[in-house]
């Protein structure tokens, strides 16, 4: 059973209507239990000889504790606020693997196994103040605040056991005087990170020809700092280890098992499982909001951004890389009637790769059965966003929205797959260029337009898109042709039925989801790109008022539980069942929980 646990409470002490203080606290208690069984599979590109053919059991606990504590105090012409948060958040898994392991005409059966456990702890505090300046009828808003984030795995551990000739006899895998990490060994890895930051601005707001206008301007400071360090060590078979190796895993590295001539450890660390890293991002910006008669507002600026980040190991190959953006942006909106607005929006926006992602450290992923590794020369990307919208708001909660969309991206960082001598790796890289356009719809619409009074209680909703994608590449990229970005759908639907009617407290919907066929590793020139199968989501849930001061909710998710299918396709277009290439498949299984709530 799952269990999840909230509560919040707050005051409010006002001297007189416009002054006092004001506190909220909350706590949560999520425990989340799952086990499912996955189908992974590999094969060299070559030839699409399998490689492994394997059948994971999965057992994982995952909870979550937090609370946060906010504070506020108002007068007239001033705000303060002090918020607080801290989350913990364990994830506790246990995988059981069986399957064969294929060198060529040689197949080994495989038993294998991982324990894992991961914390992940989040402080955050911030300091926030809002004053307005009467006399200039000036508005300033500050904001300082502290972060600090850490992640530890203190003992994963990895065990394989071989069959040589698939017999039925398995030996523990750790040869003479030799090991490696991934078969027989132990993982330790802490990382801290402390975010210092600070930002203000500034608004006034006059009036030009009878229209309100606005001016803002502001800048912000941030600074990060990380320290990551990991070991790893093996298990080594010594002189006379040989009786030891058909032990079972619940026996085989008793203490008793231990010694220079049976079983030893190496520590097998590099220089680049370890490093430190800082990252100083200072922008500065400008913002207009003019009105321009009754029907046309435009809002329109620049943000200068200065971003500097910096990457050190102990391998000798550090990576530093700065530069100066600048990102304009402007939002017009013309109403064309009181209810119905066109709105055209340009901006330039950035992304920059994460600390993870230019670290050379190399991290063995069980799941994957292949290596995780950084790319120092990553760069970052710049991206250009043109849309035009049409939208109409025909009653109280309801709209329709029509949109185009285009996206132009320069040097798009993608996770890129490898399948190296039948082992997979994993690593990030930029293309050269990416665009992405295409049209969305968005609708809600009530019901009672059809006349049966009962209907009014009823609002359907929705929204769809359309995506064309495509990636080019940089010269000397032999064999591979362009194709849809990293995890981009060509089409996207949304769409849900509501009940609700208050004088009975009921409350209910119905949701479903459906994404096209997206690419979920990408590939190179002789490794094919690994897409994911559609599967359509459904879910359900109901809330009923039971009486005056509390409720009761039923939710169903994930309905249909379809499987979640990742393949080499033969057609780019649809998953062909028995004639594509499987490298992994597993469903989700369907969730049901029922929660109750009380207000005092």
């Amino acid at each position: 059973m799952n269990l999840n646990l909230q509560a919040t409470g707050g005051f409010v002490a006002k001297k007189d209507a416009s002054k006092g203080w004001a506190g909220v606290f909350s706590f949560t208690y999520n425990k989340q239990n799952r086990a499912g069984s996955i189908i992974r599979n590999n094969y060299l590109p070559s030839d699409l000889t399998p490689t492994f053919n394997y059948r994971d059991q999965f057992y994982r606990q995952n909870v979550l504790i937090g609370g946060l504590a906010n504070f506020t105090y108002r007068n007239r012409d001033t705000k303060i606020s002090l918020k607080n948060s801290y989350t913990i958040n364990s994830n506790d898994q246990t995988t059981l693997r069986e399957g064969t392991d294929i060198e060529g005409t040689a197949v080994y059966g495989i038993r294998s196994q991982e324990l894992a456990f991961t914390s992940n702890r989040l402080l955050n505090s911030q300091l926030l103040g809002e004053h307005f300046l009467k006399g200039s009828n000036i508005k300033v808003k500050w904001n300082g605040s502290i972060g600090w984030m850490s992640q530890d795995i203190p003992d994963m551990r990895r065990l394989k056991y071989t069959s040589l000739n698939n017999d039925g006899n398995y030996y523990v895998n750790v040869p003479k005087f030799t090991g490696n990490p991934r078969n027989a060994g132990r993982f330790f890895s802490d990382l801290n990170e402390v975010v210092l930051g600070a930002n203000a601005d500034a608004t006034k707001t006059f009036k030009i020809w009878g229209n309100q206008q606005q001016v803002k301007v502001g800048g912000l400071f941030q600074r990060k700092d990380r320290t990551f360090n990991a070991r790893a060590l093996a298990i080594i078979g010594g002189e006379n280890s040989d009786p030891l190796l058909t032990l079972p895993a619940s026996e085989i590295f008793n203490k008793e098992n231990f010694a220079s001539d049976k079983f030893y450890l190496d520590d097998l660390t590099e220089p680049s499982d370890a490093y430190k890293a800082y990252a100083n991002l200072a922008a500065g910006f400008v913002q207009f909001d003019n009105q321009f008669g009754e029907k046309l507002r435009v809002v329109w600026g620049a943000r200068v951004e200065y971003f500097l980040q910096s990457l050190r190991s102990e391998n000798g190959n550090p990576s530093e890389n700065s530069a100066t953006d600048i990102l304009p942006s402007a939002n017009f909106t013309y109403m064309l009637n009181a209810r119905t607005n066109l709105r055209l929006t340009g901006s330039q926006t950035v992304a920059r790769p994460e600390f993870r992602e230019i670290a050379p450290f190399a991290f063995y992923d069980f799941e994957r059965n292949g290596t995780v590794f950084g790319n120092t020369s990553l760069e970052r990307t710049k991206i250009t966003n043109l849309d035009l919208r049409y939208e109409l708001y025909p009653a109280a909660g309801e709209l329709l929205t029509f949109g185009v969309f285009y996206k132009h991206f320069k040097s798009p960082i993608e996770m890129m797959f490898e399948n190296a001598q039948g082992s997979p790796n994993f690593t990030y890289a930029n293309a050269e260029s990416a665009t992405n356009f295409g049209a969305e719809i968005e609708f809600r619409k009530k019901l009672d337009f059809f006349g049966p009074e009962f209907l009014k209680n009823f609002a359907l909703f929705g929204n769809a898109a359309w995506v064309n994608s495509e990636v080019k590449f940089r010269k000397g990229y032999i064999g591979v042709t362009d194709r849809p970005m990293y995890g981009q759908s060509p089409y996207l639907v949304n769409a849900g039925l509501q009940f609700d009617n208050e004088t009975s407290g009921t409350n209910a919907s119905v949701l479903f989801n459906l994404i096209g066929q997206r690419i979920a590793q990408v590939g190179n020139a002789t490794t094919p790109n690994i897409w994911e199968n559609p599967r359509p989501l459904l879910d359900f849930q109901i809330t009923q008022k039971v009486f005056k001061n509390a409720d009761i909710k039923f939710s169903a998710a994930d309905i249909l539980n379809q499987k979640a299918t990742f393949y080499w396709g033969q057609d780019k277009k649809k998953y062909n069942e028995g004639k594509d290439l499987v490298l992994s498949q597993f469903t989700y299984g369907t969730n049901i929980s029922v929660t109750f709530n009380y207000k005092f």
